[in-house]
């Protein structure tokens, strides 16, 4: 009784709830693998993933400028660049023979920057091809009205 004097509702609820996640933090915990994937990891915070067509590798794109290259494993098999400009998504084309990023570039508070998207492409898309020496930048254009925060390919061909 006298600690519950002592004490305000707060301070009880606030102690409570400290002790009843100490209790349950163990549990969870364990549960989590430990991480597999830090050898060439990114230097910024990660913006977007995107798996290939076939499962093969995993595409991230990053704040520092780079897309990488996954195998599933976790190895780094490639890393592209979008020179100083913070990659901001990533996708992969149906067939896996292309990767496109979107960027950003520049912008104050009474300018909205550019966007710029880079389209990189591999002559069959498996994994190999990307690893070669046969992947190319193929474009690099410009969205003139600001950041670039998705980007996607159509499965089918329009027209």
């Amino acid at each position: 009784m006298k600690l519950n004097l002592l004490l305000s509702n707060c301070v009880l609820r606030s102690l409570f709830a400290a002790s009843l996640a100490l209790a349950i933090l163990p549990a969870s915990v364990a549960a989590f693998p430990a991480p597999q994937w830090l050898a060439g990891g990114h230097g910024a915070r990660v913006t977007g993933v995107a798996t290939s067509p076939d499962g093969a590798m995993v595409a991230s794109s990053s704040e520092d400028g780079t897309v990488k290259l996954w195998s599933t494993n976790g190895t780094l098999l490639r890393t592209l660049s979008t020179q100083t400009n913070p990659a901001t998504a990533v996708a992969w084309s149906p067939d896996g023979t292309k990767i496109v990023a979107g960027t950003y570039y520049g912008g104050f508070i009474s300018t909205s920057g550019l966007g710029l998207t880079y389209l990189w492409s591999a002559p069959s898309g498996s994994q190999s091809d990307w690893t070669g020496a046969g992947v190319s930048l193929t474009r690099v254009t410009a969205n003139h009205y600001g950041k670039v925060t998705a980007v996607a390919f159509s499965s089918t061909a329009l027209g």
